[in-house]
């Protein structure tokens, strides 16, 4: 058996909601849930949602009970038209038969009311049959400040992450500074070893300079000396010879002379003597 309401338009036969018999519910427009904050009290935020969506166990599963092979064309057929005696039956192709069989067989995927019940409580329900069921539209608040809490967690580590990232290219960047430091160290030590060593080749020319100018000097000076000594032993012997010639008859102008010529010459060898 089943519930089906179909389209209102003229002409159109089209099914817009139907409740079967073994629980499917169809609607073509959305399921709407009231959820006005006029509604609501005692209203919290939900905390450690990730943690209790990691404690949920999602799983695949099969109804029991679900006999599909004895599901035949008449049954859908009656299942859909139930809504008003006036509309004749749709035909169902057999394809669309097999279909709706193996979609009836092949495995669902949800929950475990009771292991969910134990996680997020909020979401189970107890039928009065005793049976368990789950609003999955209420879990869709805990998913979503689950994806809050972990996109929080993925932000931070991005940050961490540019922040190691910074801290590596700073680190490159004060490296390669640190190189450059060391090279221009490097080669300023270079330039001044470099320059050392023209100081010292200048130094020990300067020094070679000086030696010669004193030698030559001291040759000059050598050499003025002899000449000079030359020129006074010259004088001298002319005159010893002039004092020589004018003998005895020029006594007393000798005598006076001599007075004058020793002199002279005393003078004479003190300079020779300072020359020495």
């Amino acid at each position: 058996m089943a519930y089906v309401v179909r389209s209102g338009t003229t002409g159109n036969n089209e099914i817009v909601y139907y409740a079967r018999g073994d629980g499917e519910v169809y609607a073509k427009g959305s399921f709407l849930t009231a959820s006005d904050g006029s509604y609501k009290d005692n209203i919290a935020n939900i905390s450690n949602g990730l943690d209790k969506i990691k404690g949920i166990r999602g799983v695949t599963y099969t109804l029991k009970n679900q006999d599909n092979a004895l599901l035949t064309q008449n049954d859908v057929e009656r299942n859909i038209s139930l809504d008003t005696s006036s509309i004749s039956k749709s035909s169902v192709s057999a394809e669309i038969i097999n279909t709706i069989k193996a979609e009836r067989s092949r495995k669902k995927a949800g929950f475990i009311a009771q292991e969910l019940e134990e996680v997020f409580p909020e979401a189970v329900y107890t039928l009065p049959n005793g049976k368990k069921a789950i609003a999955y539209s209420e879990i869709i608040p805990l998913l979503v400040e689950a994806i809050k809490k972990q996109q929080n967690e993925i932000d931070e580590l991005k940050q961490a992450k540019w922040v190691k990232e910074e801290r590596q290219r700073i680190l490159v960047e004060a490296q390669k500074e640190a190189d450059g430091i060391v090279k221009e160290a490097e080669n300023r030590i270079i330039a001044m070893i470099d320059e050392h060593e023209i100081t010292r080749k200048a130094y020990d020319q300067k020094t070679e300079i000086i030696e010669t100018a004193n030698e030559m000097s001291r040759e000059i000076s050598k050499g003025t000396k002899e000449y000079a000594d030359s020129l006074l032993a010259n004088t001298e012997d002319v005159l010893n010879e002039t004092l020589n010639k004018l003998g005895t008859n020029m006594t007393e102008a000798l005598n006076l002379m001599q007075i004058s010529l020793e002199d002279t010459i005393k003078t004479i060898q003190n300079s020779r003597k300072e020359l020495k």
